[in-house]
This record gives C-alpha cells, sequence and structure tokens, in this order.
C-alpha cells in the first residue's frame, strides 16, 4: 500500500549505509520539489537522503530497459573492439586497447 506521496508503507525509512558516491546534475522544478516535498513530510529525513531514494526507485522501476541499455552496450563495445581490430590488422598494426 502507498502512504505519504506514494511512498510504500513498507519502504525502509533509510537507505543504505554504503552511500559513498557523489553526484551532480541539473533539474528542473519538479524535482527539487518532490525532494522537499519527501524531507517535508518526513518520508525522507534530508534532501540528500530523498534524492538517492528516488533515484534507486527509478532504476528499481527501469530494471528492465536498464538491462537492455547495459546489454546494448556490451555489444556496442565489442563491436568497437572487432572493428578496431580488423582495421589494425588492414593496416599491419597493432590492435588499440
Amino acid at each position: 500500500m502507498l502512504g505519504t506521496l506514494g511512498v510504500p508503507d513498507d519502504a525502509p525509512s533509510v537507505l543504505p549505509a554504503t552511500r559513498d558516491n557523489v553526484i551532480a546534475c541539473r533539474v528542473g522544478d519538479r524535482e527539487p520539489a518532490a525532494i522537499h516535498a519527501l524531507v517535508a513530510a518526513g518520508a525522507r529525513g534530508a534532501r540528500s537522503e530523498a534524492a538517492a531514494w528516488l533515484i534507486r526507485t527509478g532504476i528499481e522501476a527501469k530494471a528492465d530497459l536498464l538491462a537492455r541499455v547495459e546489454e546494448t552496450a556490451a555489444q556496442i563495445e565489442r563491436l568497437r573492439r572487432e572493428l578496431n581490430e580488423a582495421v589494425r590488422e588492414a593496416a599491419g598494426e597493432e590492435a588499440l586497447t
């Protein structure tokens, strides 16, 4: 069941202890408003915790898409390596790594 601001009632109140990565990004007006609302409602204790929670839930919600993206990116990387090797072999040079 969803509670305040669409946060599931059984959602953990804190994020995992390992939040060692810092990112900076530009966002529109809606994102900070959502972060503020989560903190103001007491659903999250701090803005950084609210932002991390929103990112994590977005990743979880789009897991299928992200799996396809990761698979496709791996295929692209493999094709780039193969192409590089083919070009270098044709030119009689060593392949780049």
